[in-house]
C-alpha cells in the first residue's frame, strides 16, 4: 500500500488491514499528473484549461443513501450570477455513489459528473475546490489554490463518521455552513483574496 508520509503510514495498517511493512512511503502515483503533462492531459476540453474553474467535490453520506439534493445547498440562480459577474465555471463532480442532479439550464455552472474527465485531471485545472470532508483536498494541497470547505451538516457528519484527525486542524480554508457563506468566500477568492496559504503548506 503507498503512503504519503509517516504520519498516514501509522494508520495505514489498520485501513487496509496489511502488516506495517507493507505500507510504502512513495506518495501517490495518481498525483503525478500533477507535475507533468500526459496523453491524457489531451483528453481535457480546452474551455476548462483556459477558463477559471472552481470544482465542487462533495463526498457521500451513507453511499448516497442521506445525500441532499443540490437544489437543497446551492442556491444555482445566484451562484450562476456570481461565474457570469467573475468571469468562472462551476463544476460539479459528484461521487460516485451519489445521485444529486444538476440543472442543466445554466451557462455558467456544468455538471462534470457524467462526463470522462479523470478527477485528477479535473483538479489539475481546478483554480478553487469546494468540498465537505472528501480527501480530494489533500491531493489539491499539492498544487497550493484556495480550497473552500462546504461543511453545512458538519455535526451530523462527525456523528456517524470517523475520522483520523481532527476536521478544525487538517482543513486549510474556510469552513462555511450555509450557502450564502459560500459564495461570499468565493466571491472574495475571486478577488483575489487568499487568507490560508501558510495554513495549506502546514496541513500539506
Amino acid at each position: 500500500v503507498l503512503s504519503t508520509s509517516e504520519r498516514v503510514s501509522s494508520y495505514y495498517p489498520e485501513t487496509f488491514c496489511v502488516d506495517f511493512d507493507h505500507v510504502i512511503e512513495l506518495g501517490q502515483a495518481r498525483n503525478d499528473v500533477f507535475f507533468e503533462d500526459t496523453v491524457e492531459d489531451q483528453e481535457v476540453p480546452d474551455w476548462i484549461k483556459t477558463n477559471r474553474i472552481i470544482t465542487y467535490m462533495p463526498t457521500h453520506r451513507k453511499k448516497g443513501k442521506s445525500d441532499k439534493p443540490l437544489t437543497k445547498v446551492i442556491n444555482f440562480e445566484a451562484l450562476n450570477q456570481l461565474c457570469n459577474e467573475r468571469n468562472t465555471y462551476f463544476l460539479i463532480k459528484n461521487h460516485m455513489y451519489s445521485k444529486g442532479k444538476v440543472p442543466n439550464k445554466y451557462d455558467r455552472i456544468i455538471d462534470a459528473s457524467k462526463q470522462a474527465i479523470d478527477p485528477q485531471l479535473l483538479l489539475k485545472y481546478t483554480d478553487v475546490l469546494v468540498t465537505d470532508y472528501s480527501s480530494c483536498y489533500t491531493d489539491f494541497l499539492l498544487l497550493n489554490r484556495p480550497v473552500v470547505f462546504y461543511c453545512y451538516d458538519l455535526k451530523s457528519y462527525l456523528h456517524s463518521n470517523e475520522m483520523y484527525f481532527d476536521y478544525e486542524e487538517v482543513t486549510p480554508g474556510p469552513k462555511v455552513k450555509t450557502f450564502d457563506e459560500l459564495l461570499e468566500s468565493l466571491d472574495q477568492i475571486l478577488q483575489g483574496y487568499d487568507h490560508y496559504a501558510d495554513e495549506r503548506k502546514r496541513v500539506l
